[in-house]
């Protein structure tokens, strides 16, 4: 089974070529979200309901042909994205991570990313049907609203010495809460049954 998520810079450049707006980190945690609820979901049925509209959005007034855009996907980094999701999310021995940029890449960027991670996640979980689940756990409440605030992080400027161990100390701190976090709402939310794959073409 496929465990291994695509180099994010490789699977940039298939964004833009695809004519997809989403930043890599977003497109990750939109596909997590939705699978976390529909496990059995395919390829199509997957990008055609979270990655397809961001497409059409950027298309403006042209017609996109979301067949054609999943053809092209099924053979690119998207298709390694959409199983190593599945995968790690569904095998509780495999080592889920959000998809972020390196550390060789500023702080600011990486805060930007894991917030679009996140903002990525909600959204998938929304669309898989997140609100047709009567009542969630306290727990997994509390989860959704710190999700919710690490959505918004920002982090501006530059800093140095002991500030800036400190930032990337809090930094790891956050990653590892979402990281654990999502694991936990994956497992509440299976244990109730998931939600079946939707009627979306295959």
């Amino acid at each position: 089974m496929e465990y291994q998520l695509p180099d994010i810079r490789i699977l940039d450049a298939t964004l833009d070529r695809l004519n997809c707006w989403l930043d890599p980190s977003e497109c990750h945690g939109r596909l997590s979200g939705y699978l976390s609820l529909r496990g059995a979901a395919s390829l199509p049925e997957t990008l055609q309901t979270v990655v397809v509209p961001s497409v059409e959005e950027g298309a403006r007034e042209d017609a996109v042909d979301s067949e054609a855009f999943v053809e092209a996907a099924r053979h690119s980094p998207l298709h390694a994205l959409f199983s190593a999701a599945r995968t790690q999310l569904a095998d509780i021995d495999s080592l889920f991570y959000p998809l972020l940029p390196d550390d060789d890449v500023s702080l600011v960027e990486r805060t930007e990313a894991l917030a679009a991670w996140c903002q990525g996640y909600l959204f998938g979980l929304t669309a898989a049907g997140l609100d047709r689940y009567e009542k969630l756990s306290p727990d997994v409440a509390e989860l959704l609203c710190d999700l919710t605030e690490v959505a918004r992080l920002s982090h501006e400027g530059s800093l140095s010495g002991d500030e800036a161990e400190e930032d990337e100390s809090a930094f790891a701190q956050i990653v590892e809460y979402v990281r654990v976090g999502v694991m936990l709402i994956y497992v509440e939310l299976n244990r109730r049954s998931p939600l079946p794959a939707s009627s979306a073409a295959h």
